[in-house]
Formats: C-alpha cells, structure tokens, sequence
C-alpha cells in the first residue's frame, strides 16, 4: 500500500473526527425518543408509586446520557406533577408549600406520603375477625 494512500487516510479520519467533535453528529433519534418517553410518562394506580418513581429516574437518567441534564427543581416538580390522579391534593400541598425541595427530599416526602396512605387503608378496613370452627368432638370408645 502506497505511503501516501495512508497519509491520505489518517488525514481524513483526523478532518472526519474533527468535524465530528466540532458538530457533535449523535443519533438525534436516540436524544428525540428519550425526551418523548420523559415527557409522556405518566404514573398509573394500579403500580406502587415507588416503583414508579424508579422509572422516572431511569428516565431521567437516560436524558442525562443523551446529553440534557436537568436542574433539579425542574425533576422534583416534574416528578410531583406525574403522580397519579388520586394524588391530587398531594400535587397541590407540594405546589403551594414545598418548592425548595430538591429530587432526593422530594421522593423521601413522596414515600412517607405512600406509607400513611397504605396504612390509612389498612386502617379503613377495620380490624379482622377470623371465623373460627368449632371443634371437632371426638366420640370416646
């Protein structure tokens, strides 16, 4: 292979890179589907909400590896307003009297929030009475 064919190939691998480096070609789909799904996620009853809240921080991470990372007020309000419908009162405690909230005291406060609503449940439902069956005679011989 002649000496100049290689010249000319490292030359325009280095342009290659430099222009990519500069213009930063990246799968745009990629960045496009991650926004899509961050933006269209949305909580449902039938699931906990922490696990839930699990899969918006993937969410929110794969924005990050796509190259926009947001500010955390931005998440934590964003996490808030995703809550299911049933959280309604929620949503507007937290809009009205928690914004300095960052991500982290925002999912603890979500959870404590989760735990007293199960336990209101439990509660509701008052307390259990197992029938119990009579026991069984055994005839003497």
């Amino acid at each position: 292979m002649p000496k100049t064919h290689l010249l000319s190939s490292k030359v325009e691998r280095d342009l290659w890179n430099e222009l990519n480096g500069r213009y930063g070609y990246k799968d745009e789909g990629a960045k496009k589907f991650a926004t899509a799904k961050f933006m269209s996620f949305q909580m449902v009853e039938e699931k906990s909400v922490s696990s839930q809240i699990e899969d918006f921080q993937k969410l929110v991470s794969n924005l990050g590896k796509e190259g926009d990372v947001l500010p955390q007020r931005f998440v934590a309000h964003g996490l808030v307003f995703k809550l299911p419908n049933s959280w309604k009162e929620y949503k507007h405690r937290y809009s009205h009297h928690r914004t300095n909230l960052n991500i982290q005291q925002t999912i603890v406060d979500i959870q404590i929030e989760e735990a007293n609503r199960i336990l209101e449940k439990i509660l509701q439902a008052g307390p259990r009475v197992q029938k119990r069956m009579p026991p069984k005679f055994q005839s003497e011989n």
